[in-house]
């Protein structure tokens, strides 16, 4: 995501709900990286919204990974597990715009079953997997650690 995305308000409100978070964890509130709302090195915070197109984003960039067996359930009939393992090994990374083409129409539906499965967490905090959820401003906001 690009803070270019959201008003300078909404920037700040982030920052200060980083902030709130930051503090209640005893951590220095340093480094401030506004690419990534929060500190550089150490927190993604991210309202729900943001969080879940985020995690689509990075299901999005991450679909060469996916374990060939759940990919295959959303890919076009005759597509198999085989397939999908050839690709993989062979492309690595390359492979995800093959994958996303073969997703056509199901890609929405195959992130969002992904997300719901192994939760936002695990596509948005490389740390731990873990989302941490937090009340700042009268809103919720959610933490994963980088």
């Amino acid at each position: 995501m690009q803070a270019a995305r959201y008003s300078a308000a909404a920037q700040i409100e982030r920052n200060a709900a980083a902030r709130h978070f930051l503090e209640d964890k005893d951590t220095e509130a340093a480094a401030w990286d506004e690419r990534r709302y929060g500190l550089a090195e150490d927190w993604l915070i991210l309202s729900d919204e943001e969080a879940d197109a985020e995690a689509v984003e990075s299901v999005r960039r991450d679909v060469w990974a996916f374990v060939p067996s759940f990919l295959v359930s959303y890919l076009p009939e005759g597509v198999t597990v085989d397939v999908v393992e050839t690709l993989q090994q062979a492309k690595y990374e390359d492979a995800a715009p093959a994958i996303l083409a073969m997703l056509g129409q199901r890609f929405e539906e195959f992130a969002s079953d992904a997300i719901e499965a192994d939760g936002r967490g695990h596509f948005l905090s490389s740390w731990d997997g873990c989302e941490h959820e937090f009340e700042h401003g009268g809103r919720t906001w959610y933490a994963y650690r980088q």
